[in-house]
């Protein structure tokens, strides 16, 4: 495990990283999670499926305003046209720009990883729950997190990458368990407090990025 990293690619849940990403840096990101709203089973999905079902299978979701994926079960938030409503409207174009777009991401993202030592940044919602709060309280339990590293690392081809997950001080449940933290040197947990003024959570992330020796365009 190298100890220098120098990319910062997002695997979602939603556009939290990307809007900091793009605000620190000056550029578009290069992930296809950017801007879906990715559950955790569905991030595990389409590393497995290496991204070929990206838009095959859709339907209207959210009282029409989104699009969900039907084979990963993510949300295609803003890759489809809305009317003056809010409501969005779908057509074969659009259907084919979504699929191709996301595809292209997510090649450029494994390509980008596989030629860099890359932080991969999970920014976790403030009302994400563990997947069964009868058996452990952790979000990621061990076995989802296990999946989720070896997902990464048969995909880039090196262990020489990080997984910082990025959560708000009002979600309560840890991210995974003491012994998962115990067993990998490359997961890390980061936490603000969400209510914060923007400002406040726009200096949170400057931080990040300036610990992991990243440079802005302030400099």
């Amino acid at each position: 495990m190298i100890n220098k990293f120098n990319s910062i690619l997002s695997l979602g849940s939603h556009c939290e990283p990307s809007d900091h990403y793009r605000r620190f840096f000056g550029e578009e990101p290069s992930s296809p999670f950017d801007w879906l709203i990715t559950p955790l089973s569905s991030l595990l999905k389409i590393l497995e499926d290496n991204g070929n079902s990206f838009g095959l299978k859709i339907t209207p979701a959210l009282d029409d305003t989104s699009v969900e994926c039907l084979h990963y079960g993510c949300l295609y938030h803003h890759e489809f046209e809305k009317l003056p409503s809010g409501k969005i409207f779908i057509t074969s174009d659009q259907i084919q720009n979504c699929r191709d777009k996301l595809t292209y991401k997510y090649e450029k993202m494994i390509r980008i990883a596989k030629n860099t030592a890359p932080i991969f940044v999970r920014w976790v919602h403030p009302t994400e729950k563990p997947s069964n709060q009868d058996l452990d309280d952790n979000i990621f339990s061990d076995n989802d997190l296990n999946a989720l590293l070896n997902l990464l690392e048969k995909r880039i081809g090196h262990k020489n990458f990080c997984v910082a997950f990025i959560k708000t001080d009002e979600n309560l449940h840890p991210i995974f368990s003491s012994k998962m933290a115990k067993n990998f040197n490359n997961i890390e947990v980061h936490s603000y407090r969400g209510l914060s003024p923007r400002e406040e959570i726009n200096h949170f992330f400057d931080l990040f990025y300036l610990s992991k020796g990243f440079k802005g365009i302030s400099g």
